[in-house]
């Protein structure tokens, strides 16, 4: 307990504290460029993507939570003394290794461009349409459209 007590009061709780809101504010940026794309493309912004946000910020700030956690088991585990890697003691390195995975994640979100999503939703919207056709009414619908195309 005496460990953990002198873990939590090297600053430590600021660290993870600024990872989280780092995090956080990358999620925000994600979403209002996200909310940005889509006014561009002239689509509606639907509550499940919202939905979606908070599911993100859920699974992202509850895995910091539980980094901090196993941050704060291998302090009081000696775990860096025995391995040699004293120069980490008293520093939250899996919280701040996966905030910078977190935040590179949201950088890669953000510079998504709108044309990849837009495409991505078309293959799946045609993918779906395929399922629903039978080859019998697929073979009809061929005939249909190459007729189209001999009438042009």
């Amino acid at each position: 307990m005496i460990r953990i007590l002198e873990y939590l009061s090297k600053g430590n709780i600021q660290v993870v504290v600024l990872v989280m809101f780092l995090v956080f504010f990358a999620m925000i940026i994600d979403l209002i460029s996200g909310i940005i794309k889509a006014k561009n493309r002239k689509e509606l912004i639907q509550s499940q993507v919202l939905k979606r946000t908070i599911t993100k910020f859920i699974v992202y700030e509850g895995s910091l939570i539980i980094a901090s956690m196993v941050d704060v088991l291998i302090q009081v585990s000696n775990v860096l003394d025995f391995t040699k890697l004293t120069s980490f003691i008293s520093v939250p390195i899996v919280t701040i290794f996966l905030g910078i995975f977190l935040l590179v994640v949201e950088f890669l979100s953000v510079r998504e461009k709108a044309d990849d999503k837009t495409r991505r939703r078309q293959e799946k919207t045609a993918r779906e349409i395929i399922k629903l056709i039978n080859s019998n009414e697929l073979q009809i619908l061929t005939k249909a459209l190459k007729e189209k195309e001999d009438e042009q």
